[in-house]
């Protein structure tokens, strides 16, 4: 796994994902980075509002700061709604909050999904929306922890890295997550009705925290 920071700072996002060469992640603060964008990325950058515009454009400069990171060329983006659409031999991920962006590209994955989350933001009257009685349990257990936003995060993770493969809306509940605060690692299970053809694949992620954050990546092989 590569890494770029444009800034300082946000190193200790880096997480430590073996076995992905061909993989990069590109953290930055948000900000308007329109100067940064490459073909019809300009103009869909220029109907924007400044808050939209900044998300937007952090994210997908942070795309191309990892698309270069591989030895590829920058390539726009473009969307159908705001899912991403790749060019072909990538997959990818974007994602932002107020204060920051990241992407990540991969050249050798089935797909990749990622997301960062401020900590904090899921209180405790949303969590048996969110929460199958399993991970109830560990945000009880490991106390030491923002498990609640680590698993949120890690699942929105997860729908971004499977939307492609299964082509619908995922339920929360359809996935559950085993966290491992060893390795900052978690496992996934498909455990809804129709999740079967997921079962077979290999899920990994991982999750890592600065600067009142949690990033969480997850690669499907």
């Amino acid at each position: 796994m590569r890494w770029v920071f444009p800034e300082t700072g946000l190193e200790q996002f880096e997480l430590s994902i073996p076995d992905s060469p061909n993989t990069c992640v590109a953290i930055l603060p948000t900000s308007d980075y329109s100067d940064r964008l490459i073909g019809s990325e300009i103009v869909e950058a220029g109907h924007m509002k400044p808050l939209r515009k900044n998300a937007f454009s952090s994210g997908r400069y942070a795309v191309h700061l990892a698309q270069n990171e591989l030895g590829l060329e920058a390539s726009e983006i473009l969307a159908v709604g705001r899912r991403p659409i790749w060019p072909a031999g990538q997959v990818g991920a974007i994602t932002h909050s107020n204060d920051l962006a990241a992407a990540i590209v991969s050249c050798d994955l089935l797909s990749v999904g990622m997301d960062i989350e401020r900590l904090g933001r899921i209180k405790e009257k949303l969590y048996d929306k969110f929460f199958t009685p399993s991970e109830l349990a560990s945000i009880n257990d490991m106390t030491d922890w923002e498990v609640e936003t680590i698993i949120f995060s890690a699942k929105e993770s997860i729908y971004k890295a499977i939307y492609f493969i299964v082509q619908r809306y995922v339920k929360f509940k359809e996935v559950e997550l085993t966290l491992n605060a060893e390795d900052s690692s978690f496992s996934v299970s498909y455990i809804g009705e129709n999740m079967m053809s997921l079962r077979n694949l290999e899920t990994r992620g991982y999750w890592s925290i600065c600067k009142d954050h949690v990033l969480t990546a997850v690669e499907i092989r």
